[in-house]
């Protein structure tokens, strides 16, 4: 379809809602090719067929966020069938655990496995990908805002994982950097519109996703 970001191969975690559906669609109308991860195979296809709708290329994946070995797999089948991976980006958008008092061990470990582990395997996955071509690309995290509670924790996740691995690849060409949503009007780079198309997913309607089983 042509555009800023043609030629660019990008996967998606967490495409299937919220944020990441957001940074997929954006990202695929700038022309960059999208490799839509999601748990939910169903959610993943929608968003890929969406992209394709809208004129760009898109694919879905179903993995399971936390599953080493299927997220290492997914990004291996990225570079075989594309080439190469420009860019991963990280949407983590767990649920809030609740009512602290309240949550059940099951709750609690499933929230920290989706805050916690699942970025940290997604960029992991992508980055030995990137090192092994010799094809450096972007790692951007999408902070969520800063609200108490449950985003609270993610956020500081996010920034500090971003921190740390920006540490751990200094000596290489791979860029790493943590995002919040804010507006652009005329936004150039990956980046830019990444943080674009998070701006119209506001706190409540993540919630309301979240209430309807869509995240």
């Amino acid at each position: 379809m042509g555009g800023p970001l043609d030629g660019k191969v990008v996967v998606v975690m967490g495409a299937g809602a919220g944020y990441g559906r957001a940074v997929a669609r954006t990202l695929g109308r700038a022309g960059a090719t999208i490799l839509a991860a999601d748990r939910d195979p169903d959610l993943a296809e929608d968003t890929a067929a969406a992209i394709r709708e809208d004129g760009g290329w898109g694919e879905g994946f179903a993995v399971e966020p936390c599953d080493g070995r299927g997220v290492r797999a997914m990004a291996s089948a990225t570079v075989q069938h594309l080439g190469r991976i420009d860019a991963c980006v990280v949407a983590p958008l767990p649920p809030p655990p609740g009512s602290l008092v309240d949550a059940t061990d099951e709750r609690w470990h499933a929230f920290l496995e989706e805050a916690l582990i699942a970025p940290q395997v997604a960029i992991q996955a992508c980055v030995r990908e990137m090192l092994a071509g010799r094809h450096p690309g972007d790692i951007i995290l999408v902070a969520p805002p800063e609200e108490p509670g449950a985003s609270a924790m993610v956020r500081a996740n996010v920034l500090a994982l971003a921190r740390w691995w920006a540490a751990d690849l200094a000596s290489t060409a791979i860029h790493v950097e943590a995002l919040e949503p804010r507006p652009d009007p005329a936004p150039a780079s990956l980046h830019a519109f990444v943080a674009v198309a998070c701006v119209g997913i506001d706190a409540e309607g993540v919630s309301a996703l979240f209430a309807a089983g869509a995240i």
